[in-house]
C-alpha cells in the first residue's frame, strides 16, 4: 500500500516595531500641515499556505500647522492600513497576489482645516473637494513579489471602490488607482544574511475627476494625474533583526495642484531611525 503523508502548513506570524525621529512636512487628514517629531511604527504579517495578511499602524507626535496657528508638542495623527489576499502563482522566490485592502487615517486632535472650501479655487479651477474630518477608503489589491539572494521587490496596484485621499496640497480627492513599488537592494549580504541595503518606494496615484467627459485633451481619460510619492533609503543590519535607517521623501502633486503641467505644493522631508523584527 502506497501512503501519501498529508502536506502541513504552519501559519508564520512576523512582527516589526519602528521608531523615527522626523525633520520634514506631511500632509494632515484634516487639510493641515504636520511637522513630526516622531512616529511609532508597528507591522505584522501573517501567511498561511497561499494566503496572506497585513496590517500597520502608524502614529505621529510633534507640531502642525493648522488655521489656528503652529500648535506644537501634541499627538497629531493615527494611519491604519490592513490587506488580506490570496497567492493565484507561487513557487520559492515569487508569487501573484489578488486579494483587498482597507485604510483609515484618524486626527489625534481637532484641527482647524489650514484651507477652506472657499480657498480651494485658488489651487485650480478645476478643484471641486473641501477639507475633509476623515479619510478611510478600501478596494481590491493585485500584488507580484519576487526576493532572491540580493533584491527583494514588489510591484502592487490598488483600485479604489470608495474613499478619499489629502494631496500634498491638502486638498482632499478621491483615487481611482493607484501603482506602487517597494524595493530593497542588498549591497553587503543578501536576503538570509542582511548587512547594508538600499531601499527605494514609489507610489502614483490616479483619480476620478466629477463631472468631466470621457475623454479631454488635458485629463485623458475623464481623470487626472493627482500625486507621485517617492522615498529613497537606506539600512545597515545590526542583526537580521535590527536595523538603523535613514529615508528622504518627497510627495507631490502633479496637474492638480498650483500647476497643470509640473509637480508643486510638496511635502518632503527626511526621517532616521531603528527597525526590530521579532
Amino acid at each position: 500500500m502506497l501512503f501519501i503523508a498529508p502536506t502541513i502548513y504552519a501559519l508564520e506570524i512576523k512582527n516589526q516595531i519602528d521608531v523615527n525621529s522626523f525633520s520634514g512636512r506631511l500632509a494632515g487628514i484634516r487639510s493641515v500641515t504636520l511637522k513630526p517629531n516622531l512616529s511609532l511604527d508597528y507591522k505584522l504579517n501573517l501567511s498561511y499556505d497561499k494566503w496572506f495578511g497585513s496590517f500597520q499602524a502608524v502614529a505621529y507626535y510633534g507640531s502642525a500647522i493648522t488655521g489656528a496657528g503652529t500648535l506644537k508638542n501634541r499627538p497629531l495623527e493615527l494611519d491604519m492600513y490592513t490587506d488580506i489576499s490570496y497567492a493565484i502563482y507561487k513557487d520559492r522566490n515569487s508569487r501573484i497576489n489578488i486579494g483587498a485592502f482597507a485604510e483609515d487615517y484618524q486626527s489625534l486632535k481637532p484641527f482647524k482645516p489650514q484651507i477652506t472650501s472657499s480657498q480651494v479655487v485658488q489651487y485650480a479651477d478645476e478643484e471641486s473637494e473641501i477639507p475633509s474630518n476623515d479619510n478611510y477608503n478600501f478596494g481590491i489589491l493585485l500584488k507580484t513579489a519576487y526576493s532572491y539572494k540580493k533584491i527583494s521587490a514588489s510591484l502592487y496596484s490598488k483600485v479604489y471602490f470608495y474613499g478619499n485621499r489629502i494631496a500634498p496640497n491638502l486638498i482632499p480627492y478621491a483615487p481611482l488607482l493607484s501603482i506602487g513599488t517597494k524595493d530593497e537592494v542588498f549591497l553587503i549580504g543578501d536576503i538570509s544574511n542582511p548587512k547594508f541595503s538600499l531601499c527605494v518606494n514609489m507610489d502614483f496615484y490616479f483619480q476620478r475627476k466629477y463631472g468631466n467627459k470621457f475623454f479631454t485633451s488635458h485629463d485623458g481619460l475623464a481623470g487626472t494625474k493627482r500625486e507621485f510619492d517617492i522615498s529613497i533609503g537606506m539600512k545597515y543590519y545590526f542583526t537580521k533583526n535590527l536595523d538603523f535607517h535613514v529615508y528622504t521623501y518627497g510627495y507631490n502633486n502633479l496637474n492638480r495642484g498650483r500647476s497643470s503641467t509640473l509637480p508643486s505644493d510638496f511635502k518632503d522631508g527626511v526621517y532616521a531611525g531603528f527597525g526590530y523584527i521579532f
